[in-house]
């Protein structure tokens, strides 16, 4: 790990045939097989128009990733669902992360919370071009406190994999 290390000097990239992930590893306590996805499902994922990988890289190493897509969520599980009543029982479009991973050798850095913000920043870039209100995502329980840190609300904690949600701020 170098020293001197900033978020700042972080770039990324979409996922391509060029990219090489074969020494990204983010195998410690994953519990749903964030790991094997990137080096199994990612590329056929993105392909498919299912979702889109993105890669970060620090001194062109892939030191995280993250694969999003659209959704929606039952305006129940909405954190402010008492402002959607003229919504009814229609279903609010959100951004999913799907999956976000940082390599074992990259944990501890922020380079997690990094991520949540990004994808943050780029649903409220959606927000303003196609409609997108909410960034949600499905966690293990472990990991529910990581993700209400990072500006999330759990909306179904007692599921196998519970719900978060995120609002998109400048939205009523």
């Amino acid at each position: 790990m170098p020293d001197g290390f900033s978020i700042e000097q972080v770039s990324y990239q979409r996922l391509s045939n060029e990219a090489d992930v074969s020494r990204f590893n983010c195998s410690q306590n994953d519990l749903s097989g964030v790991n094997e996805f990137l080096h199994k499902e990612a590329d056929r994922y993105q392909q498919e128009k299912m979702g889109t990988t993105y890669l970060f890289y620090y001194n062109n190493q892939i030191i995280a990733y993250v694969t999003v897509s659209m959704t929606c969520i039952d305006s129940r599980d909405a954190p402010d669902r008492d402002i959607l009543d003229w919504f009814e029982k229609k279903k609010p479009p959100a951004m999913l992360v799907g999956q976000l991973g940082v390599d074992n050798k990259w944990r501890g850095r922020g380079i997690g919370s990094f991520l949540c913000d990004w994808c943050y920043g780029l649903a409220a870039e959606f927000s303003e071009e196609i409609g997108c209100r909410y960034v949600t995502l499905h966690t293990e329980k472990e990991l529910i406190s990581f993700y209400e840190r990072n500006g999330f609300n759990t909306m179904k904690p007692n599921k196998k994999s519970p719900v978060m949600v995120r609002k998109i701020v400048d939205i009523r």
